[in-house]
């Protein structure tokens, strides 16, 4: 596994590199096109993988974002206002708060904990599956963090050889690294906690770098984006023992990997944001613009003050519009299925067939007529 992460990284830096010298706007076209569909793969069981949210889609699109709307006018805010390039706040912790508030209300699932309270481990489905998607949205974040900007040949004053393709493909460098420096990291981080090696937690490590590099990653240097990924790690790493530990029962880590290195990856921003690249990415880097730059480079705390009232604000509002309702829909009791059917598996009690080899150490119905029986003799 950290051989393919490795020659996965090096090829993908290698292949971007190539393509933007050769054929920019058809890699551009290709990586936007790539990750509509990934997106649209991926964001029926992004919050936490709740049943029923998309009847609620229109609802939920329209509360959450005001953060959105709010952020427009955060230009007045300190002077700076808040960089969120490519949504670790709007897009990553909105959802990893939703999530939070959805695995609240609907409690563990059956077997998740014992009768003293000791974790259980509950068997993953595919190992091979889930490596597969995590290498497609690795490239699918090519298109949603270089893809963020809005125009490509727009050259930067004073500078004949640089424009916002030049960004373009810094943008890509620094959210390979901050992904490959968080797997890594996780990989061994661990190997050292647990005593074994898990494909599962170097996949979750790789998106937990994505999404914390996905608010600055077109305004840091490539130097910075392993330090966000490398921190990343750590908070996923450190928020699942807390989830544990609290008996918080998240099976997508959504709250744990969207919620938390969303919110490192706002919270780095303020700290490593480079002037320049701001001015690039913001201004079309035009020179005689003064932006708020990252504290830890001398920008002050103009910008680091700005992500951290979008960081409340997200937290503050998704928390009271999305905790509510998910109140709501338990309370209607259509927020969850019953214990029975969990247990049986919706395979079994909504498909009529079991989709995996069951092992002889399985007690539950195995098809449609057991799970019936199971009914009858209750």
């Amino acid at each position: 596994m950290l051989l393919l992460v490795v020659f996965h990284t090096i090829f993908s830096v290698l292949l971007l590199l190539s393509a933007i010298q050769i054929h920019l706007l058809v890699l551009v076209i290709l990586l936007l096109k790539t990750f509509l569909l990934v997106l649209m793969t991926t964001v029926s069981f992004f919050i936490n993988g709740l049943l029923l949210l998309q009847l609620l889609e229109l609802l939920v699109v329209l509360l959450l974002n005001v953060p959105n709307l709010l952020l427009i006018f955060s230009s007045l805010l300190f002077g700076s206002g808040a960089i969120d390039f490519a949504g670790s706040g709007v897009v990553h912790l909105v959802g990893g708060i939703a999530g939070f508030w959805g695995a609240i209300v609907e409690g563990p699932r059956v077997g998740r904990f014992d009768a003293f309270g000791n974790p259980v481990k509950m068997r993953g489905h595919n190992a091979t599956l889930v490596v597969l998607g995590t290498l497609l949205l690795w490239f699918g974040w090519f298109g949603f963090n270089p893809g963020s900007f809005d125009k490509i040949l727009v050259p930067y004053p004073h500078m004949v050889d640089q424009g916002n393709w030049t960004s373009v493909g810094r943008t890509a460098v620094t959210t390979t690294l901050a992904g490959s420096t968080a797997g890594i990291v996780t990989l061994f981080g661990r190997r050292l906690l647990v005593g074994h090696w898990d494909a599962m937690d170097v996949c979750n490590g790789v998106l937990g770098g994505f999404v914390a590099i996905t608010s600055g990653c077109s305004v840091v240097e490539p130097w910075a984006a392993i330090v966000c990924g490398f921190c990343a790690a750590w908070v996923l790493i450190g928020l699942n023992i807390l989830a544990l530990k609290f008996k918080f029962d998240d099976p997508l880590e959504a709250a744990q990997l969207h919620g938390g290195c969303g919110a490192w990856g706002l919270i780095f921003t303020g700290l490593f944001a480079k002037e320049e690249f701001v001015l690039q990415a913001y201004n079309s880097g035009k020179t005689q613009i003064i932006r708020p730059s990252g504290l830890i480079l001398g920008g002050g705390w103009g910008l680091f003050g700005a992500q951290i009232v979008e960081l409340l604000s997200i937290v503050v509002w998704v928390s009271l519009t999305m905790g509510p309702l998910f109140y709501l829909l338990q309370k209607l009791g259509i927020l969850r299925i019953s214990s029975d059917e969990e247990v049986a598996g919706l395979d079994i009690s909504c498909h009529g067939g079991y989709a995996y080899d069951a092992s002889q150490e399985e007690s539950g119905a195995r098809f449609y007529g057991e799970y019936l029986r199971m009914q009858q003799q209750l």
